[in-house]
């Protein structure tokens, strides 16, 4: 399955891991990254078509329903077991990703993406291995409760972040 919301819309479709019709809608329970992920391979979806590789949350219906119709054509040109992946969520916010099953569903999943084009203006959406998912750095920082001065912060900041590009 490779993109619907729902494990019944789409051989290609993603099963969201929160969806469960037979509990009331208050009762579902969600799936932790780790249960979706473990033992599949991760892949990440981005949009080329973005700095930051950002797909926007309110596409991500459009994503799915023309990842759908166009099942029945990847399936066709790609004879042998079905693909079976499940959406494992979102990273950093911005990439959407895909936990597959086998190498055979991610690249069920890649080829079916690429045969998509602008599903929304100005996407350019591509499906990445999980290692080459581009990611915001993050910085940490202890700052004191008591106010302090600022060379003092940014010598902490500098401190815990030797990666950090800091000026002086």
């Amino acid at each position: 399955h490779l993109s619907s919301s729902t494990a019944t819309s789409s051989r290609l479709g993603v099963e969201s891991p929160d969806q469960n019709p037979t509990k009331p809608h208050g009762d579902r329970s969600k799936k932790t990254f780790v249960d979706i992920a473990r033992g599949r391979k991760l892949i990440g979806l981005i949009d080329n078509g973005n700095v930051d590789g950002k797909i926007p949350h309110s596409q991500w219906y459009w994503i799915q329903a023309s990842l759908a119709s166009i099942t029945l054509e990847v399936l066709r040109d790609n004879p042998g077991p079905p693909p079976s992946c499940a959406d494992a969520g979102w990273f950093q916010g911005n990439i959407k990703l895909i936990a597959c099953d086998n190498d055979r569903s991610a690249a069920l999943y890649q080829s079916a993406v690429a045969k998509l084009g602008e599903v929304y203006p100005g996407a350019q959406l591509e499906v990445v291995d999980i290692i080459d998912l581009p990611s915001r750095p993050w910085a940490t920082a202890w700052l004191p409760e008591t106010p302090s001065e600022s060379t003092e912060i940014l010598g902490m900041l500098s401190d815990l972040n030797p990666e950090l590009a800091m000026e002086s």
